[in-house]
């Protein structure tokens, strides 16, 4: 039976999840307009939502640390719907699935990340986004968002 080496599934794992968790987000930020609110509270709105995509990373990266524990020699390409093991070490010894919960808790953080065009900005109604300003709904009201 054919096995992915463990170097080249944690490789694969970990562009895929910094492209998925990291690099889209980003992306996705910058197709908003560049006015940054400022002052204490998004300080500690931007510290909160970061260290909850870090937490969340680090919960997926623990889930990862036990597959690869698990499998000293690799993962076995196969099609079956039960894996060759079990995993009741690690993050797996609270739920069944760590890594959907890291990846719950990193898209939270970006949620809550105020950046510029991140999801944490929606906060009514917008119809529609020209130039630097927001055209109707709760943020054009909103003096922190002109």
């Amino acid at each position: 039976m054919k096995r992915v080496p463990r170097a080249a599934g944690v490789l694969v794992w970990t562009v895929g999840a910094v492209a998925l968790h990291a690099v889209v987000p980003f992306e996705l930020s910058r197709l908003g307009d560049r006015v940054t609110p400022q002052g204490p509270a998004m300080s500690a709105r931007r510290g909160a939502g970061l260290l909850t995509v870090v937490a969340g990373a680090a919960l997926m990266a623990w889930a990862m640390t036990a597959h690869y524990q698990a499998a000293p020699r690799g993962w076995a390409l196969d099609s079956r719907l039960t894996p060759g093991y079990l995993l009741r070490r690690g993050p797996y010894r609270f739920g069944r699935n760590p890594m959907y919960a890291g990846e719950a808790v990193i898209w939270l953080g970006w949620a809550v990340l105020p950046s510029p065009g991140s999801l944490g900005r929606a906060r009514g109604p917008v119809g529609r986004v020209r130039g630097d300003r927001a055209v109707g709904g709760a943020a054009a009201a909103d003096p922190l968002w002109r």
